[in-house]
């Protein structure tokens, strides 16, 4: 509702898939934001998973808007031109041969002929990659200029891409405010130069002409203020802390690590598997639990890697599985893992996983000189170390023996993840929008969610 209380119409504009990539900031935005009385309209990219080719010719050639209402909203799935199966693609230095192993001897062997083939693969498959991007402007601003009539108090960007389109409905006189959601640094996530150059003069460009900017953490937002925006807000990602009763009311606390999300790269689950085997030695009964999915190619060199270390009996590798399974898996175990590479993506992050494992009352291994750390020193829910093996081994160490400092972590993420409810953040995200001009960011709240 506005100060007046008259519900605002807002649309909002993603490039993920809200029915394919489950429990994002995108479905509790407009959770939220329906409740709260608004007329919302959410449009997203459809994600195209078939490989076959007729299938890859199909996605490449059509295109297509659909429109359902569910749940108070009305959702437009968008399927722009060139939008094929592009498998997963997420850019980390990691695969230029740092590594997190001790014996590095075949980075110039085995994985540089991986990643020589893997870069040959990209230049090809980049002007491919460029058309994608140029069809994804003009096909969500025609759903979003014919799927709703009338003019929107405020339209919401996620990255770049919706950011442009937004803007555009600005122009057209569709939209009084553009808000930029800036829940990751996106242009990180592209795999060849050309692509993440366009693809930050736009993030750029877009986020000095927004009305409001609301970034995920501390780190994004500083990016935001030094890139020329007008007014940033920090509002993190939240939590559904009812959902997690369960983990964090159970008195069984297991030795068994635990990891939710993207089985990438960067993920960090190489660096764990490889520190397993000295802190075996200290915890004979240490288990590692895993819960994602990524690309099987990557997903099946870890397994390889777990065998190798024998740890394939230690290693529960369970797949992607419904969110609302979480609490029970994350039941009786005693670390939530976010660990993941430092690269430009990731340390911009504010990964669900970090408030969810609080809320589920497991203390968090996190990266240094991240969004993460960052979340683990405001809340001291954990201990945030380097990205190293031996680092990781004795922050893991010092949690698996040392109970006061356990359940001191323990409790000091309950407690605070009791604060970060979606409802919360979103409801005050909605009260500076309704006040419907760029407004000076006040002082933290109890949380320290707004910066």
């Amino acid at each position: 509702m506005s100060g007046t209380g008259v519900p605002l119409r807002i649309v909002t504009l993603s490039p993920i898939d809200y029915d394919r990539a489950p429990n994002n900031r995108d479905h509790n935005l407009v959770r939220v934001l329906a409740a709260r009385g608004c007329e919302v309209t959410h449009v997203y990219q459809a994600l195209n998973r078939s490989a076959r080719l007729l299938d890859l010719l199909r996605d490449t050639v059509t295109a297509s808007v659909r429109a359902r209402s569910e749940g108070g909203v009305r959702l437009v799935r968008v399927d722009p031109c060139c939008n094929y199966y592009a498998g997963f693609r997420a850019r980390s230095d990691h695969g230029r041969g740092r590594g997190v192993g001790r014996d590095r001897s075949d980075a110039r062997g085995t994985r540089g002929a991986r990643v020589g083939l893997a870069r040959a693969a990209v230049l090809l498959l980049s002007p491919l990659a460029c058309l994608r991007d140029l069809f994804f402007l003009p096909c969500f601003l025609f759903a979003a200029l014919t799927q709703v009539r009338g003019r929107y108090d405020a339209c919401l960007g996620f990255g770049p891409w919706g950011g442009l389109v937004g803007w555009w409905l600005r122009v057209f006189g569709r939209a009084r405010l553009l808000v930029i959601e800036d829940r990751d640094f996106e242009p990180a996530l592209l795999p060849d130069r050309f692509r993440r150059s366009y693809a930050g003069w736009v993030d750029r460009f877009v986020v000095r002409r927004a009305d409001l900017v609301f970034s995920v953490g501390h780190r994004l937002g500083e990016l935001r203020r030094r890139q020329g925006a007008r007014a940033v807000h920090v509002i993190p990602n939240g939590v559904a802390w009812e959902r997690f009763e369960r983990a964090r009311t159970s008195a069984r606390r297991d030795r068994t690590l635990f990891y939710t999300g993207n089985i990438m790269p960067w993920s960090g689950l190489e660096l764990v598997l490889r520190a397993l085997p000295e802190l075996r030695a200290d915890f004979p009964d240490l288990r590692l639990r895993v819960v994602g999915d990524g690309p099987p190619g990557y997903r099946e060199s870890l397994v390889r890697l777990a065998r190798e270390l024998g740890l394939a009996e230690r290693v529960e590798w369970l797949g992607p599985r419904p969110h609302a399974e979480l609490p029970a898996l994350m039941e009786g175990t005693a670390i939530g893992l976010a660990c993941s590479e430092p690269v430009p993506f990731r340390s911009y992050a504010c990964p669900l996983k970090v408030l969810e494992y609080m809320a589920a009352g497991l203390p968090v291994i996190g990266t240094s000189d991240t969004e993460t750390e960052a979340l683990i020193a405001r809340f001291e829910c954990g201990l945030a170390v380097p990205f190293e093996i031996e680092a990781f081994a004795a922050a893991a160490g010092r949690l698996l023996s040392d109970a006061a400092l356990h359940a001191r972590l323990r409790a000091n993420g309950i407690r605070h993840s009791a604060d970060l409810t979606w409802e919360r953040l979103i409801g005050e995200e909605l009260e500076i929008i309704a006040r419907g001009h760029p407004a000076t960011p006040g002082p933290a709240g109890p949380s320290g969610a707004r910066g």
